[in-house]
């Protein structure tokens, strides 16, 4: 397998902008689920917590995994012209 010079400085600039958006993303989805979300006592704070790592988790693997695999094919793409 051959990795193109192009696709991989794609993929190094998806990883910079997944990076970038998910930690700009992801405090701006806390926030906002700690300002509607506010548990009365220590079960519901424990329920938000958990659903704040699951969401973050998922962001995670669309930014900082997804970003990259699209740099990576839009510049092998590119590339090859």
């Amino acid at each position: 397998m051959v990795v193109s010079l192009a696709g991989f400085i794609g993929a190094c600039v998806g990883f910079l902008l997944g990076l970038f958006d998910y930690k700009a993303v992801g405090g701006i989805l806390e926030a906002k689920m700690r300002e509607r979300i506010r548990p009365a006592d220590q079960a519901g704070r424990e329920s938000l917590e958990s659903r704040i790592r699951w969401v973050r988790r998922a962001l995670f693997v669309t930014t900082v995994i997804g970003f990259p695999i699209v740099g990576y094919l839009f510049g092998a793409t590119l590339g090859t012209n």
